[in-house]
Parts: structure tokens; C-alpha cells; sequence
């Protein structure tokens, strides 16, 4: 009977990790994990219940034979114990994660933050914030590993029928949990958020065997994505004479060779943080200044999410994998990125942030992109680095033209500020607001430096954020929704024009061919975007992959699609007439339901095919 009590010691603590889960409230929006905890917890607990019945049912069936056997019987005892400890602090784990982040552990999570030299002020922030949820997490895993050590410690024995029994009622529950997607019928959305640990490492172990061949229809993903099917390299655009187009560049004179400088926001929410809004520009004078002094982009898209992958599209203008994290699982593919550019170009390059860079595995990167890079944990905040940001502008070479990238920090989640700005909400919402302030604060410091400098009139400024954050949970049925993804842009410079406004949807992606365009440089490159101020003639295609599913925007429209069920969602972002843009409780609501244009479905579904071949493949660039 000793396994049907471990089980049942297992389960107890799970329910346990589960309700205070559900009950407890989110680190984001201050209310419930979910609304309806009733369509989610009972699903969850199931499907836990099958991962530990088969674990026991195992263990019950390796220790007839090891009965006898002294050695064997420590061996079956530990590895009982081990798992026991693992599938606590996992489970535990993998839910406080899905309330900050909205991800699941996994094979791509480890291998990209699990390398990574831990950022300890982010993660005190952090702790601090959700200090007793982290705390009775800690404590029912160190219970579950201690209960289960002391009972497996005892002589174990399982004679005669009560074991068959045992056996018996451990494999019904074994399949029926390991079933239980079928048919409790979770829906897909529900399943990708309850699912456990066990389920996502099986996922990725078998994904490599599922994409061998390519796609059948790779000739018209790629042809929507706006490609050439019939290249090797089919979104490489190859420039034969980019040799003499840099050497142009770099004999102008220095006045005719902007720098560029690059803010970016992190968790930027692009419904809070409209210019077009009084009470926003109350909270963010600096930046709604920028916007005066260029062209705004309400609607701008992120090509993935976290910051990781918010990354990708403003470095490498590429989309983010469908189903991996670009920058670290498929970090040895060949890529061009645009700091890389204008290196050859002349360009000296930096790049400041003020959270570690190895926390989302970006080391190896910044030191192939750009010249220089740094990070430094006395500056945790957007004001010590914005102050960092004037002395590297002062000192930098006056020779040499310069691409800069500020990252800010004190917008990510808690939204923590320094003690000596003042008191915080409790409300993560109140929070949130009180931290744009103090972010704009910081950026009208860089603004500042910039403008007292001798390039204020020749630099090109950027502003976006790397990706959002949802207001509260979002009833969209995919995770690719643009409460992740929805984010502002401003650009601002010598040819751009002042105090206008880009109606329609744009990408990250745009951003490194808009920058070529006015410097006036012709290279080759595997961008996927196209300049911002093409005008309306240019097709102009926004798409961000996240968990295998894709968001795509055309002009207007935003289209949501889950291909593991087929499902397609097309609907306008922006509410009527009463929306209040200031407002992020209403902030972020789904839109006006639009009918999908015929066959949209079948091309997103085969862009994220052909995409996802043609990165898993190492096809986005020639070997140089």
C-alpha cells in the first residue's frame, strides 16, 4: 500500500500547488490567476494525476522484483525519491512562471535563461513583489521532497491482492489523466496553459521527429511572406553591388552620416501609451514631444515575446520562430543583423541596458553585433542608466557616426521603481502607470543629452517598446494575441516627417529596412519588413509567431490564428468611438469581429510552415 500512499501524497501536494495557483491573485491586473478558475483547475489536477499515477504505478511494479534484492530496492528507492522531488519543484516552478511570464518550463526556457548568470536585483524585484506566493510555493515543494523521503524510507512491502488491487486502480488513473485532453476536452488555449511540465518536455523531444520533410505547401507560405520559392535562400536579397554602396557611405562626410539611436522601451503597452491621448501625454511629456518632432506608430507589433524575442525584430528584422526561441535554439544559423550593417558601414556601435544580458541569454549576441555592449548592476534603473547614456554619448569617437541602443528596465514586471521616487500603488495596473512616468522621465534625460550635443539635428531617434504586457487575461484563444505584441513606435530625424501619424499596422520587422532607406544604403540582407514611409502602394505584411501560433496584420486588421485547431479570428484592434485610450483597466478589449478574407486561413497556415523550415533549415542567408 506504500505507493498508493506516496501517490496520494503526491496529489495532495499538487492540489495544494494548483489551488494556490488559481486563488491567489496574478502578479498582473491584481485580481485572479483566471476568471474562471472551475474551466481550468479541475483539468489541470487531472491531467497531474495521470503524470503521478503512471510514476507510481511503476515504481509499484519494480519493487516485486526488487524485493529481494537490497541494492536494487535503495536504487528503486531513491530514483522514487528524486522523482518526487523533481515533479514538485517543477510543477511549482513551471506555475510561478506562468504567472509572470505566461510560459511553461521547458526544454527552449532552459536553454535560454537556463545558462544564463542570474540577474540578483531583477529577480529580488521579483521575489519581493510575490514574496508569499513564492514562499508557500518553496515550502509545499520542500514538504512534498522531505514527506516523500520519510515515507519511502520505511520497509516497503506489497503482498497479494490488496497490491493487484493498488495496481489496478493506479493504472485506471493513469490513463484516464493521461487521456484527460480528450476527453475532459480542455479547449486548446485552456490545455497549452495547464498542461504539465512532463507534457512540454515530451512536446519538444518530439518536435524534431514531426518536421523532417517540408511542408507541402512551402511554395505559398513563401509566397505570402514575400519570398522567392525558387531560391536557395528564398528571403535573401542580394545586392551585387553593396561593396560600392558601402564605400560610398563611408567616404561622405560626417554630416551626411546620421547617428542613430535606438530607445527601447521595455513592456511599452501601446493602448496606454497613445500621444494621441491628453492623459497619456501627462504621464509621458518626453516622448509625446519625440512624436511632435516625427511620425507616430500607434499600431506597431512586435515579432515575438519576451524580451528575447522582442529583440529579434529590431536587431535582425526577422519574425520570431514559431515554435522555439529564435535567439537561443537556433542561435548558429548564419544571420545579417542591421548594427552588423552599419558596422561595415563605418558605424561605431553600443549597446546599454540595465538587466543583466544573460538572463535572456543575450551575451553571445551583443558581442557579434555590436562593438561594445554594458551592463552594470549599479544601474538598475532608467535614471542611473539614462545619466550612463550621457557619459558613453560624450565620450564616443567624434570621428565615426553611431548606432546606440538604450534598454530600459523599470517597466518590467513588478514595476518597481526606486524607494526615493515615492511610494507605490498596490494595484500592478496603478503600478504599471506610475513606472511609464518615471521611464519618460529617463528618456527626456537621453533626449536632453542628445539635443545639447553637436548631432542633435543629424541623429535618427527610434522609440518602442520590445513588446507589451497584458492589462489582465486576454479571451483572445491564442497566444500570439497582441496584448503581448501591441506596442507604439516613434521615429524621429532629418527627413522624417514632423507631427504625423501612421494609421496602420506596422512590425519591428520594418524598422532595420527603414533605417537602410535613409542613410541611403543598398546592402544585402535577409530583412523581412519594409520602409515605414514606403506610402500605401507597398504591401506591407505584420506577423509575430508565438507557442505555433501567428498573429498577422494587414492595414486595419488583425488576424489570429491557432493552427492545431484551424481556428481563424480577424478582428479591428481598436474599440469605438468610447474608448478611452488612457484607461489600461479598458485599455486593451477586443475589437470590432470582421469577416477573415477567403483563404487567409490556408496562407498564414503556410507562412508558418515555410517560415519555420526555412529558419529550422539555415536557409535565411548564404555561408559567408
Amino acid at each position: 500500500m506504500k505507493w498508493l500512499v506516496w501517490f496520494v501524497l503526491l496529489a495532495l501536494v499538487r492540489l495544494c500547488q494548483l489551488c494556490w495557483l488559481y486563488f491567489a491573485g496574478a502578479p498582473i491586473g491584481g485580481g485572479p490567476y483566471v476568471d474562471r478558475w472551475y474551466r481550468f483547475l479541475p483539468h489541470a489536477f487531472v491531467a497531474d494525476l495521470g503524470v503521478v499515477a503512471t510514476a507510481a504505478l511503476l515504481f509499484l511494479l519494480l519493487s516485486r522484483p526488487a524485493e529481494r534484492r537490497p541494492a536494487a530496492k535503495r536504487v528503486l528507492v531513491v530514483a522514487a525519491g528524486v522523482f518526487a522531488c523533481v515533479h514538485c519543484w517543477f510543477s511549482g516552478g513551471d506555475d510561478e512562471l506562468m504567472r509572470w511570464m505566461g510560459q511553461h518550463l521547458s526544454v527552449s526556457f532552459f536553454s535560454t535563461y537556463g545558462g544564463a548568470a542570474s540577474d540578483p536585483a531583477l529577480f529580488a524585484r521579483i521575489y519581493s513583489a510575490g514574496f508569499w506566493h513564492f514562499t508557500l510555493s518553496i515550502a509545499l515543494a520542500t514538504a512534498a521532497t522531505v514527506a516523500s523521503a520519510l515515507l519511502l524510507r520505511r520497509r516497503f512491502r506489497d503482498d497479494g491482492r490488496p497490491g493487484r488491487a493498488v495496481a489496478v486502480a493506479l493504472l485506471v488513473v493513469a490513463v484516464a489523466g493521461l487521456t484527460s485532453p480528450r476527453w475532459f476536452a480542455p479547449s486548446r488555449m485552456r490545455w497549452k496553459r495547464i498542461a504539465p511540465p512532463a507534457w512540454n518536455f515530451a512536446g519538444e523531444l518530439t518536435y524534431s521527429f514531426s518536421h523532417r520533410t517540408r511542408p507541402a505547401d512551402w511554395r505559398a507560405g513563401i509566397e505570402f511572406l514575400g519570398g522567392d520559392p525558387d531560391a536557395e535562400y528564398p528571403l535573401w536579397r542580394e545586392e551585387p553591388d553593396e561593396a560600392a554602396s558601402l564605400e560610398a557611405f563611408r567616404a561622405r562626410p560626417l554630416d551626411e552620416r546620421p547617428d542613430v539611436v535606438l530607445l527601447t522601451i521595455e513592456s511599452l503597452r501601446g493602448w496606454s501609451s497613445d500621444v494621441r491621448d491628453s492623459a497619456s501625454c501627462a504621464r509621458l511629456p518626453n516622448i509625446c514631444a519625440l512624436a511632435k518632432r516625427g511620425t507616430f506608430f500607434p499600431r506597431t507589433f512586435s515579432v515575438g515575446y519576451p524580451s528575447v524575442e522582442g529583440l529579434l525584430g529590431l536587431q535582425l528584422g526577422v519574425w520570431s520562430h514559431p515554435g522555439k526561441t529564435f535567439l537561443s535554439d537556433r542561435s548558429g544559423i548564419a544571420t545579417r543583423s542591421l548594427p552588423e550593417i552599419l558596422r561595415d558601414a563605418g558605424y561605431a556601435s553600443f549597446v546599454l541596458t540595465a538587466t543583466e544580458p544573460s538572463f535572456d541569454n543575450l551575451v553571445p549576441h551583443f558581442r557579434k553585433w555590436f562593438d561594445g555592449f554594458e551592463y552594470d548592476p549599479a544601474n538598475q534603473n532608467d535614471v542611473p542608466i539614462a545619466r550612463r547614456f550621457a557619459e558613453l554619448y560624450r565620450s564616443r569617437d567624434p570621428e565615426r557616426p553611431l548606432y546606440f541602443d538604450w534598454m530600459s528596465t523599470t517597466t518590467h514586471i513588478p514595476f518597481a521603481m526606486p524607494k526615493e521616487f515615492g511610494p507605490q500603488g498596490d494595484d500592478m495596473n496603478e503600478r504599471y502607470l506610475q513606472v511609464l512616468a518615471h521611464m519618460d522621465t529617463a528618456v527626456g534625460m537621453v533626449l536632453d543629452e542628445i539635443a545639447r550635443g553637436p548631432r542633435a539635428e543629424r541623429t535618427l531617434i527610434i522609440l518602442t517598446g520590445d513588446h507589451s504586457t497584458p492589462t489582465k487575461d486576454q479571451a483572445y484563444g491564442t497566444s500570439a494575441h497582441p496584448g503581448l505584441l501591441w506596442v507604439p513606435m516613434v521615429v524621429a530625424g532629418p527627413g522624417i516627417p514632423a507631427g504625423a501619424v501612421e494609421e496602420r499596422n506596422v512590425s519591428h520587422a520594418d524598422l532595420a529596412p527603414t533605417v537602410l532607406k535613409r542613410l541611403g544604403l543598398e546592402v544585402s540582407n535577409h530583412f523581412a519588413g519594409t520602409d515605414l514611409f514606403a506610402g500605401d502602394s507597398v504591401p506591407r505584411r505584420v506577423l509575430a509567431f508565438r507557442h505555433g501560433d501567428a498573429l498577422f496584420a494587414d492595414d486595419s486588421v488583425v488576424s489570429l490564428f491557432s493552427p492545431d485547431e484551424d481556428r481563424l479570428v480577424s478582428e479591428k484592434l481598436v474599440p469605438g468611438e468610447g474608448w478611452n485610450r488612457a484607461d489600461v483597466a479598458e485599455g486593451f478589449v477586443r475589437g470590432e469581429r470582421v469577416e477573415p478574407e477567403p483563404g487567409l486561413r490556408e496562407k498564414i497556415r503556410a507562412a508558418v510552415g515555410a517560415w519555420e523550415w526555412t529558419v529550422d533549415r539555415d536557409l535565411l542567408m548564404p555561408k559567408r
